[in-house]
């Protein structure tokens, strides 16, 4: 329309330069003026931004089913799904791939939420996830991706799915349900923004301990399951949005406090391509929030100690120690008060100064990477100030360094080697610059506590130990 507009003007204009000028211009309005009208409708396959998530919509969605009609048709799927053997045919037709596109009219957002919405959904629901082939059955639908995920954005969604989180073997099948889905089927339901905040909340108000227990059997290829989900684009962000919810920090940290959680959340770190996630999830704030609010949980700091006296764990830890989003995490954490004093607490704890030293081992001798890193370190613009909060921490130097972190067997070996893989233009242009800038930071914390806490330590370490002592402390 806007072009037969555009053409019934340029009739009336002259045939000179000018004319030829005019009908240009109008040529370029239509075209700009179709271009917008077809943003409004994004065709199938086109990704669309919504914030910081990438959300691809389908063409089936344009169907919508009549309220009236969906809420009778809801009716009728209920009453045949309260009926066990009825539940368990459907759980297996939807094992066939053609049967859940067969339903395409009918799975429509009016008729799930007037399905959920039913005074008997619970029932059907419970005979219909209990049935032997519905994990299969039902990560067939996420075909329906977009369904799913709009139903997830109506208000009351989570107060119609909270009465089915009490149903028998409900945790069973989820289970059965993450080892069996499409893991970039399952990314782009969770794409929808309003996925994050419903799943945590919906999983906040379940018993850490309960869930802690129904990961632990399977844990291995459950976590594949999980990263393989989490590698997709856009899954980081789908983290943060999830974490936002309120309390969400103090669930996963009695979570973590239990020997089956903890067991399972080590499988998930160690797994494959899950340390990018990790680095993608800190570059968010909400995600460096998170984290430090979880790391002020109560025994997180024991969780964490228990996982640095694992080999396996001190070379991921030493792996992404060394990337930026890591790097400016720690500094920034670093930065808030008290938590510099948690940072030595944990220090002090059993095992962590073996867990360092095994970091300094895996970049001098396993990467040969000790330059690259402490060059990464010394780029930050706030390392200094946040290293010197610690160093000035009270219980760092004594309790740590000269208790703990100096007599452990080899680091003398260690500082060496790394001095000289380090060489003398890193010493010049890295270490020594950020080793003056890290002592002035920390005397300006404070001169006094600075001279008490420095000079026994000058008295103390004699010669050659003093200056593998100070090598220690610097690089470590």
């Amino acid at each position: 329309g806007a072009a037969a507009a555009v053409g019934s003007r340029g009739g009336g204009c002259s045939c000179g330069g000018g004319g030829r000028h005019v009908e240009e211009e109008e040529a370029e309005e239509a075209e700009e003026a179709a271009l917008e009208a077809d943003e409004g409708s994004p065709s199938e396959g086109t990704e669309v931004d919504i914030g910081e998530l990438r959300f691809r919509p389908s063409s089936s969605v344009r169907f919508e089913m009549p309220k009236k009609f969906a809420t009778l048709l809801a009716g009728i799927a209920v009453g045949i799904l309260r009926r066990r053997p009825l539940a368990r045919l459907i759980s297996f037709l939807l094992c066939w791939s053609p049967v859940p596109w067969l339903l395409t009219v009918v799975l429509t957002p009016n008729f799930l939420m007037a399905f959920f919405r039913h005074a008997h959904a619970k029932e059907a629901v419970s005979k219909l996830l209990t049935a032997r082939h519905a994990p299969r059955g039902v990560a067939n639908l996420l075909r329906h991706y977009h369904v799913l995920g709009k139903i997830c954005e109506e208000t009351d969604t989570a107060k119609c799915i909270e009465p089915l989180l009490g149903v028998v073997g409900l945790g069973q099948f989820l289970k059965g349900f993450l080892l069996t889905a499409d893991a970039e089927m399952l990314a782009l339901f969770l794409r929808n923004p309003a996925t994050g905040p419903l799943i945590g909340g919906l999983v906040r108000q379940q018993e850490p301990r309960v869930c802690a227990a129904l990961v632990y059997n399977g844990r291995k290829e459950l976590a594949n399951s999980v990263v393989a989900v989490f590698q997709q684009p856009g899954m980081d962000v789908w983290g943060t949005l999830m974490c936002t919810v309120p309390g969400f920090d103090a669930w996963v940290g009695q979570w973590l406090n239990d020997p089956r959680g903890a067991s399972f959340a080590r499988e998930v770190l160690l797994s494959e391509g899950f340390i990018d996630w990790v680095e993608g999830y800190l570059s968010h704030e909400d995600g460096k929030a998170f984290v430090i609010r979880l790391l002020q949980q109560p025994g997180v700091t024991r969780f964490v100690t228990w996982l640095n006296r694992d080999a396996a764990m001190c070379r991921w830890f030493a792996q992404i120690a060394g990337r930026d989003s890591a790097i400016q995490f720690v500094t920034e954490m670093l930065m808030e008060p008290g938590l510099e004093r948690l940072m030595v607490s944990l220090l002090v704890r059993p095992g962590n100064d073996s867990a360092l030293k095994a970091m300094l081992e895996h970049w001098v001798r396993a990467e040969r990477s000790l330059e690259k890193v402490a060059r990464a370190w010394g780029d930050q613009p706030r390392t200094s100030a946040s290293l010197a909060r610690v160093i000035m921490s009270p219980g760092f130097i004594d309790r740590f360094v000269i208790r703990r972190l100096l007599l452990q067997p080899g680091l003398a070996e260690v500082v060496v080697e790394a001095f000289l893989q380090v060489g003398v233009r890193g010493l010049k242009d890295t270490v020594l610059p950020l080793t003056f800038s890290t002592l002035a930071a920390a005397a300006a914390l404070g001169s006094a506590n600075f001279e008490s806490e420095i000079a026994p330590i000058l008295e103390e370490l004699q010669g050659m130990d003093g200056l593998v002592g100070w090598a220690a402390l610097l690089l470590v």
